[in-house]
């Protein structure tokens, strides 16, 4: 992530690392002391998934445009990241931070079914059944409002309920 960054113009990584802390798990630690007011990153605008930008999109914007009522923010990003996931060409600095995103997570909605049975009985368990059934709902919903009427953009193969997952969890 820290060279797609680099390539991508972002300023400040030199003092920043990526560290696991014991309380709050991942993030960013700074390696020297900044004054007051300092800028510590400075990502550009153009490296940031937004809305507008799937909006803008040739291909992805009128698909987007179409669905009624427009998709969520999470769902429009969620979207666009599977999309730029699924070419095979084109968009090469965004799929390039697509392949640099992390392939797993920690998280309980990543546990295989008899890791999650361990915590059967306590609340991690229950709030992770709910969450992937509202993972499953939104994924059907996100089916019939856009996956499965343009299925010449989203091949189903590169959008299943897993890929979806990955990116709403």
């Amino acid at each position: 992530m820290e060279s797609w960054l680099k390539a991508t113009g972002a300023l400040g990584l030199d003092d920043l690392e990526l560290a696991d802390f014991p309380v709050t798990g991942r993030g960013v630690r700074t390696l020297r002391r900044f004054k007051q007011g300092e800028r510590i990153l400075t990502i550009p605008c153009g490296s940031l998934w937004t809305v507008e930008q799937a909006y803008a999109d040739s291909l992805l914007g009128p698909v987007l445009r179409s669905a009624q009522p427009p998709l969520s923010v999470e769902d429009t990003l969620a979207t666009y990241i599977l999309f730029v996931r699924s070419r095979e060409s084109g968009y090469e600095g965004l799929r390039s931070h697509v392949a640099a995103l992390p392939e797993s997570y920690s998280s309980s909605i990543f546990f295989a079914e008899d890791e999650l049975e361990v915590c059967a009985g306590a609340s991690l368990y229950n709030i992770t059944k709910q969450l992937e059934r509202q993972i499953e709902d939104d994924y059907k919903e996100l089916y019939v409002r856009v996956l499965g009427q343009h299925r010449d953009f989203f091949p189903l193969e590169k959008f299943t309920i897993e890929d979806v997952g990955v990116v709403c969890a």
